[in-house]
């Protein structure tokens, strides 16, 4: 285990609001090339690290971003869950 770059806390951040704030995306197809770049011995902690920006987003910040980021956050939430 190794822990994340600052970059690579800001790329989760960067996923996140692309994913939120896209139209028509596929999500998983999404999450599965983001996360080719990063080396074997982080990609769980960097899904981790998305799968909780996606929690904030349901817990925190549905009166900001709408009904739709709570369809988009669960979506990705479960395709995260998958590939971990």
């Amino acid at each position: 285990m190794r822990l994340l770059t600052f970059d690579e806390f800001e790329k989760a951040t960067e996923i996140v609001d692309e994913i939120i704030t896209s139209t028509d995306l596929d999500i998983e197809q999404k999450i599965k090339a983001e996360t080719e770049t990063i080396p074997d011995d982080k990609k769980r902690e960097f899904l981790n690290h998305l799968n909780s920006l996606f929690l904030n987003v349901l817990l925190n910040r549905l009166d900001e971003l709408g009904n739709e980021a709570k369809s988009k956050s669960t979506q990705a939430r479960d395709v995260i869950s998958k590939i971990i």
